[in-house]
C-alpha cells in the first residue's frame, strides 16, 4: 500500500503518544496496512526510549541550547533537516 503524507506527518506524535483518540485510531489502522510506516514508528519508539534513558548533564549543555530549539520550533521547521 502507498504512503499517506497526512498520516506520515503524525508518526512522530504517535510515537510520543501525543495524538487524540481519532488520530491515534487512524494511525493504528495505517500502521496495520503499511509495513514501511510501522518500521518508521518502531525506529522512532526506539530513539525515544534511548533519549528517555540517556544521562543528561545540564552542566555540559551550551547555555543557548534551549533558545535554539525554541527558535526552530517557532519557525515551524521542527528539528528535521
Amino acid at each position: 500500500m502507498s504512503r499517506s503524507p497526512e498520516l506520515d506527518a503524525l508518526l512522530g506524535a504517535y510515537a510520543l503518544d501525543a495524538l487524540d483518540a481519532a488520530e491515534r485510531a487512524a494511525v493504528d489502522a495505517y500502521l496495520e496496512r503499511v509495513p514501511a510506516a510501522r518500521a518508521e514508528v518502531d525506529e522512532l519508539l526506539e530513539a525515544t526510549a534511548l533519549l528517555a534513558s540517556a544521562r543528561v548533564d545540564p552542566e555540559r549543555a551550551p547555555p543557548s541550547l534551549w533558545s535554539r530549539i525554541a527558535e526552530q520550533v517557532e519557525r515551524g521547521s521542527g528539528l528535521r533537516p
